[in-house]
């Protein structure tokens, strides 16, 4: 996961953020597109604006806005293969506080 754009909105107190998910393995991306399969990253801080991507191809991009005080990026990426659901907990320091890295 990498952060690709990031913007601190000082009127509203947020951060608008993209971040890339990418899979570097052929073999999960050739399952991946001989299957029914999705990608979900869901944010800790506001669960409900996570969208369920079809995940066809890597990289893959999500927009998020979070608020800009946050201590840390908590996520749940979420994979779907048929009926099998596995969760991948994600940490990013805030962006806007420190350099990136993904825990």
């Amino acid at each position: 996961m990498n952060l690709r754009k990031l913007d601190v909105l000082e009127a509203t107190q947020e951060m608008k953020l993209q971040l890339e998910v990418s899979l570097n393995s052929p073999f999960i991306l050739d399952q991946l597109n001989c299957s029914t399969s999705t990608l979900k990253l869901v944010p800790d801080w506001l669960p409900e604006d996570a969208e369920a991507t079809v995940f066809s191809t890597s990289p893959v991009y999500f927009d998020f806005m979070a608020p800009a005080d946050i201590a840390s990026l908590d996520f749940r990426l979420v994979f779907t293969f048929d009926e099998t659901v596995r969760e991948i907990p994600l940490r990013l320091p805030n962006p806007s506080e420190s350099p990136t890295g993904i825990t």
